[in-house]
């Protein structure tokens, strides 16, 4: 019994030692051995899981502060509510429209929260849209006016989004206000602007036209009434003559109504039209006119021969009616890159300002205007009985390059 006691010692302290143990005892690490390699494949699965968790939060905790910091900082106005209505985050351009914290609270107090929605369009749909309408479908771009109680306005573009979850559940919706009151602002002073300028375009038109023929055709019937008692051929001439402008002057009105339609102006020469123009108002009168009349090099841009022929009857009509003048000269001449058209008399001329500008009526405002219009400039030079000289500077535009500069 001492002996096998001895032995048992011996083996402990063996195994304490460091020393190899008893073959019973390397049966019972064997066991347990086995049953640590068993576990260990589940214990890297755990591992790999607990690591793709953790990389998982990782991405997710800077993803959701960049949307985060962009809703915040966007300058339109975002808000994002539950499916309940419930308001979970305004951007700051929300709460300072709304000089409150929103938040929390219910999407069916917005017209107190921000003002009343009402549409900038006829027919549209008054107020702010149901929840069950923000949930199904989205609104896009839809411009209305957001109308606050102390009765300030802002012209906004409203947009929602319809959220949902994974499982195509109904999670809420995001509603987004665009201000865009100034360039409302800016759209209406420029649409009041084309407005301006179209009813100055009309206004000469009807000046250079109507207004032109009709003084001509008064100037012939008042020298017609003074050959009266003398002469009657010369009346019958002077009242045919009043008919041939009448006439013309249908035409020319006829050609405005086609412009005001954007019909095609025709296609003949300036030299022509002006020679004509200058015929009909100086036959039969005490004025000897000159013509020295260049036919255009190649074929001129349809709004160039129409507004050419406007500032060219529009001097001689002021010559015939203003002047008092008993010899006029007209001169179109084209160089390479401009025409040239002057218009001379030796009338009475007329008296400048003080700062040296020429006191225009309304016909020499119409002949600068068209000049500017196509990029040009009228020169005016009179003075107190020395006569007066017009001449109008237009940059050329050939027919083949104002068709590619419009394409």
């Amino acid at each position: 019994m001492r002996l096998r006691s001895s032995r048992k010692a011996a083996n402990a302290i063996r195994t304490l030692d460091g020393h190899p143990p008893s073959h019973s005892s390397r049966e019972a690490q064997g066991g347990q051995d086995g049953k640590n390699r068993s576990g260990i494949p589940k214990t890297i699965t755990e591992l790999k899981q607990q690591i793709g968790r953790k990389i998982a939060s990782q991405r997710q905790v800077p993803r959701s502060a960049v949307v985060q910091t962009v809703l915040q900082n966007h300058p339109a106005i975002v808000v994002v509510c539950d499916a309940r209505g419930r308001i979970i985050l305004a951007n700051a351009a929300a709460k300072q429209m709304a000089r409150m914290e929103p938040e929390g609270m219910l999407l069916n107090a917005a017209p107190s929260i921000w003002g009343r929605l009402v549409p900038s369009e006829c027919g549209a749909t008054t107020g702010w849209p149901r929840l069950s309408e923000l949930l199904e479908q989205p609104i896009d771009g839809r411009e209305c006016r957001l109308v606050q109680s102390c009765n300030t306005a802002y012209d906004v573009m409203f947009s929602t989004v319809p959220l949902a979850t994974a499982k195509q559940t109904r999670a809420g919706a995001v509603l987004m206000f665009t201000d865009i009151t100034q360039a409302k602002r800016r759209e209406s002073m420029l649409r009041e602007h084309a407005v301006t300028e179209e009813r100055k375009r009309m206004a000469a038109e009807l000046h250079d036209t109507l207004c032109q023929g009709l003084n001509a055709i008064a100037l012939m019937l008042q020298v017609a009434q003074a050959a009266a008692a003398q002469d009657g051929e010369a009346v019958q001439r002077y009242v045919h003559r009043a008919y041939e402008v009448a006439m013309d002057t249908l035409r020319e009105a006829r050609c405005s109504m086609w412009t005001f339609a954007r019909e095609a102006k025709g296609d003949i020469d300036p030299a022509a039209s002006l020679a004509l123009a200058a015929k009909q108002m100086f036959n039969d009168t005490s004025v000897q006119c000159e013509l020295s009349l260049q036919e255009q090099p190649f074929n001129l841009p349809s709004r160039i021969r129409f507004e050419l022929l406007r500032i060219g009857k529009e001097a001689l009509t002021n010559v015939l009616k203003h002047s008092q003048a008993t010899r006029v000269q007209m001169e179109l001449a084209y160089s390479e890159q401009t025409l040239h058209l002057s218009v001379m008399d030796d009338g009475r001329g007329f008296v400048r300002g003080p700062a040296g500008d020429v006191q225009p009526g309304y016909g020499l405002t119409s002949m600068q205007q068209r000049a500017e219009g196509l990029g040009g400039k009228i020169t005016i030079e009179s003075q107190p009985r020395h006569g007066t000289r017009i001449v109008a500077v237009i940059p050329l535009v050939t027919e083949t390059t104002s068709t590619a500069m419009a394409a």
